[in-house]
C-alpha cells in the first residue's frame, strides 16, 4: 500500500540535508537505482529530495513481490533536528499519489507550541506526543467520508486535515477523506521503526 512516513532525529551536526541521499546513492541500498535527484527547499530552508525504484527484498523473500516500488525522501533540518519524509508506493500507483504528496511536504513546517514561557518564549515540549488534528477544507461542499477511493478521481475533492506534533515541534497537512484517516505511530506497525505513518 502507498504511504508516507516522517521521522525525526535530533542533528546537532553541520551536514546537508543531502546526506541522506548521499548515503543510499554510495551504498545502493535495497540495490536501489536512483531516478531522481536534487534540492527542495522545505518550510524555508535548503532540504534535499531524490527518487528510488527497487524490487523489495522483503517482498521478495515472500515471494509476493508483484512489481517494482518507487519511494520519494525528502530531508530537511530545521532547528537542529533533521525531518526525513519518505512516501512508497508500487510503480503503477506512484505518479497518481505524488501530487497529493508534493502538497503534503509543501505544508511541512515548524510547529509553534502555544504554551510558551515567560519573555524568552521558550516552548514547553510534553514528554508523550501529543497530536492534535485540525479539519480545513479547500472546498467546504465536500461530504467527509472515510473511504477508499480512487486518488485520480479524489483530488479535486481532497479534505486536508492538519497534523501538529508537539514534541517533535513539526506540523504537516494530509489529505483526511482519502481512505487513510488519522495518522498513526509507526511502531505500532514495527516497534523498531519511529515516526508517524499517514
Amino acid at each position: 500500500y502507498p504511504s508516507l512516513l516522517v521521522q525525526v532525529t535530533d542533528w546537532p551536526f553541520k551536514e546537508s540535508p543531502k546526506l541522506y541521499f548521499d548515503y543510499f546513492n554510495r551504498t545502493g541500498f535495497w540495490g536501489a537505482t536512483i531516478i531522481q535527484a536534487e534540492p527542495k527547499v522545505i518550510a524555508g530552508n535548503p532540504g534535499f529530495k531524490f527518487i528510488q525504484e527497487y524490487l523489495s527484498p522483503s517482498e521478495q523473500k515472500l515471494g509476493v513481490a508483484k512489481e517494482k516500488r518507487k519511494e520519494m525522501t525528502a530531508s530537511v533540518l530545521v532547528n537542529g533536528r533533521m525531518y526525513v519524509i519518505s512516501f512508497g508506493a508500487y510503480n503503477s500507483q506512484f505518479d497518481s499519489y505524488l501530487p497529493t504528496i508534493e502538497n503534503m511536504i509543501d505544508s511541512f513546517g515548524p510547529y509553534e507550541n502555544q504554551s510558551q514561557t515567560g519573555g524568552n518564549k521558550m516552548q514547553r515540549m510534553p514528554e508523550i506526543p501529543t497530536p492534535t488534528t485540525t479539519n480545513e477544507s479547500f472546498n467546504q461542499n465536500v461530504p467527509y467520508d472515510n473511504k477508499s477511493a480512487d486518488n485520480q478521481t479524489m483530488t479535486g475533492k481532497i479534505r486536508w486535515s492538519e497534523y501538529a506534533d508537539t514534541k517533535y515541534a513539526y506540523s504537516i497537512d494530509y489529505p483526511s477523506n482519502l481512505g487513510v484517516g488519522k495518522p498513526m505511530l509507526a511502531k505500532d506497525f514495527n516497534p523498531n521503526v519511529p515516526g508517524i505513518v499517514f
